[in-house]
């Protein structure tokens, strides 16, 4: 009958064997066992290995990916951005245009309104100052005279109110500037008060206030 080896018994020496060695069964499935973790912890170790590097190649993929696909939007937009630019350009340069001009016509309507106001200003201080000091009036016709003397024949026209208050003044008044002229007065209810219109054989000078601040007013706007 064959031998049977037994777990933890000596089998006996036949047929000239004594010196081969004996292997335990229980031994053979360890030695198993533990080849077969050592190449799963191998496969486990290349496995993840793998999946990692995967990842990494994935993610710089992605990463390339963006960058390129965001440069193309950056320069998809720079296009379409110099596009419109080019575009509106016209459109802009006539809208800068009108604005200058609605600019420069702003600014003539404020500088005339400016002008208007400040005429009207030094109109009602004027007006004030011939209330409280009527005796202006002497200086307006004081100063028209001499613009007119020296001539043949002088027309002096004045309110009659002024007339009628500073006669003797404005007669001694003319009698002194226009001593070579004939001078000739008269009452005129055309005439503003404070003021007085000469006339000469070569025009008229028009002494009185509204007359005056108009000619500033024509000369002070744009």
């Amino acid at each position: 009958m064959p031998g049977i080896i037994k777990v933890g018994s000596e089998a006996p020496a036949m047929n000239g064997e004594q010196d081969r060695p004996y292997f335990h069964l229980q031994d053979l499935e360890q030695r198993s066992e533990l080849f077969l973790a050592q190449v799963r912890k191998q496969a486990a170790e290349i496995l993840a290995q793998a999946q990692a590097q995967a990842e990494s190649l994935r993610q710089q993929t992605i990463k390339a990916a963006k960058q390129e696909s965001l440069q193309a939007a950056r320069a998809e937009m720079q296009s379409e951005t110099e596009r419109r630019l080019a575009t509106l350009e016209p459109f802009l340069q006539k809208t800068m245009s009108q604005l200058q001009q609605e600019l420069a016509k702003w600014r003539m309507e404020w500088e005339t309104r400016s002008v208007g106001l400040a005429v009207e200003i030094a109109r009602r201080i004027c007006r004030r100052e011939l209330r409280e000091q009527p005796q202006i009036v002497l200086s307006q016709i004081e100063a028209a005279l001499q613009l007119a003397s020296p001539d043949d024949s002088i027309e002096l026209r004045v309110h009659p109110e002024d007339l009628k208050a500073f006669e003797p003044a404005i007669q001694a008044l003319v009698s002194r500037v226009s001593s070579v002229a004939r001078t000739t007065v008269l009452s005129d209810a055309q005439v503003s008060a404070g003021g007085c219109i000469v006339r000469t054989m070569y025009g008229q000078i028009d002494a009185q206030l509204e007359s005056q601040l108009a000619r500033i007013e024509e000369e002070l706007l744009p």
